[in-house]
């Protein structure tokens, strides 16, 4: 099995959402915030991303409909979100996503939309700076 990376199709969002929503609904940022207000404005917000810059998924080279992962962002200036599916983790797949969204291999600084747990390590790692504002 071979990972390809392609531009998301319209098939893809339903996906790309579910994840990006189910993912940082568990952030320590987003605990405080009732369910009602945080999905829906959330969604607005990975909207903006989606129409601003077209995700690229990483998938099964020989079942393209099988989706590995995702990037969102800005090439060489922003990554609004990275998504590796659990299974798939630890296989350099986000790293993978990266380099093909940001050509520049990771030399300047970028700036990144949310953070995660490993923040720390990732951030020096991948050259990326927290900055919650539009990318």
């Amino acid at each position: 099995m071979q990972a390809v990376t392609r531009l998301a199709d319209p098939s893809d969002l339903n996906f790309i959402l579910n994840s990006f929503l189910k993912s940082l609904r568990a952030y320590p940022a987003f605990e405080h915030i009732p369910n009602d207000i945080y999905y829906v404005e959330q969604k607005i917000v990975l909207e903006e991303y989606i129409t601003a810059n077209r995700p690229i998924v990483l998938c099964n080279s020989e079942d393209p409909d099988q989706i590995f992962g995702y990037i969102i962002g800005t090439s060489n200036v922003c990554t609004n979100f990275v998504y590796v599916k659990y299974p798939y983790r630890k296989f350099g797949f986000a790293k993978r996503l990266l380099l093909t969204l940001h050509t520049d291999e990771l030399k300047s600084p970028l700036k990144a939309s949310y953070t995660c747990r490993n923040w720390g390590l990732l951030s020096k790692k991948f050259n990326h700076v927290y900055s919650p504002y539009r990318g």
